[in-house]
């Protein structure tokens, strides 16, 4: 009961847009956390800086003293090492999410769009059934990954370039499943080509400017 008292009083972090769901509340320091979070809202900053700050202050919670001016204290950890260090962790950190999540979102997708094939042509690998489910897992996983690169690119940039890309990429690779014959496959090739604009040079280059 005691416990269940607890987690009900955790602070919300999913009211702030600039917090990814990596980011988790510390038990025993609600009063402190809700404080500096509510500072760093408040500031004129960008997503992405403020991102930066929370990440940070969560990171180091238990070597930050706060004052009552939490605004500026926030400012004086903005320019610490430890500060640059933990950025530079995370961008690495968010890299690699959103470079794995692209790959499992292009996979996904791509054999969703063989199943679909299957049912218009009717010739399945095993089964309806069995191509179902797996139609299905690889829809889920679709949904998922593509949840994790949303919120990742969200915070770092308000370009909308990277969702239609992605648009226009699945209405191409549909088409060419349906017009073009099953033995000419493009739809990996626009995929890769896909993931290269969006992760390796799109998504790498915003980190490199942050």
């Amino acid at each position: 009961m005691k416990k269940q008292k607890e987690l009900s009083l955790m602070v919300d972090l999913s009211k702030y847009d600039w917090v990814t769901n990596s980011l988790k509340p510390i038990e025993g320091q609600d009063s402190k956390i809700k404080e500096v979070m509510d500072a760093i809202d408040k500031k004129n900053w960008t997503k992405v800086r403020k991102y930066f700050m929370g990440c940070y202050f969560l990171d180091q919670i238990s070597n930050l003293s706060i004052s009552k001016d939490a605004g500026k204290d926030i400012r004086s950890w903005e320019k610490s090492n430890s500060y640059k260090k933990v950025k530079e962790r995370i961008k690495e950190e968010d890299y690699t999410k959103f470079n794995i999540a692209s790959i499992f979102s292009m996979m996904s997708f791509c054999m969703i769009l063989m199943f679909l094939k299957a049912v218009i042509l009717q010739s399945f690998v095993i089964s309806f059934s069995v191509d179902a489910i797996v139609a299905c897992v690889c829809l889920y996983l679709l949904i998922r990954n593509y949840i994790v690169r949303y919120r990742l690119y969200s915070i770092y940039t308000q370009d909308n370039q990277y969702l239609k890309l992605d648009i226009t990429a699945s209405i191409f690779c549909i088409l060419m499943k349906i017009l073009v014959p099953a033995y000419i496959d493009l739809t990996i090739f626009m995929m890769i080509i896909l993931y290269v604009i969006t992760v390796r040079k799109k998504f790498k280059n915003i980190l490199k400017n942050c």
